[in-house]
């Protein structure tokens, strides 16, 4: 459930900005789906939904915030390990924010249940949505 409201308030955040007048883009591994050929695409799947959450969500959850909760306390490193997850994802500005909502959302997630498997399902089921989108 809470992977399902992080992932609609992300889309809420994108339309927000869509209608602010933002021009809302897809990250670079996303036009690989759309313009390469077999291998790229597959390869591309491969790494936007099975290798990135899984890397991700163990560098972000499983070692960055436990580091900065010790560092900084509970709610200062939720908030930095999920800013910094969508400062990682600059190369596409307008996906920024509303990922800096989600790694939060993802950080508490982790640190509210022990577990980092959740994030990476989580992150998983966002990604996978993404390329099915497509």
């Amino acid at each position: 459930m809470i992977g399902c409201g992080s992932l609609i308030g992300s889309g809420i955040l994108l339309e927000l900005f869509e209608s602010l007048g933002g021009q809302v883009e897809q990250q670079g591994l996303v036009d690989l789906l759309a313009d390469g050929n077999s291998f790229e695409k597959g390869l591309t799947i491969l790494l936007v939904v099975g290798l990135a959450p899984v890397a991700e969500e163990l560098l972000f959850r499983g070692s960055l915030l436990p580091w900065l909760i010790e560092k900084m306390g509970e709610w200062a490193g939720i908030i930095v390990t999920g800013l910094l997850f969508g400062l990682l994802h600059f190369e596409t500005p307008s996906a920024v924010p509303p990922l800096m909502v989600f790694g939060v959302v993802l950080s508490w997630w982790s640190r509210h249940t022990g577990w980092v498997i959740f994030p990476i399902l989580a992150h998983f089921c966002n990604n996978a949505f993404v390329v099915l989108s497509l």
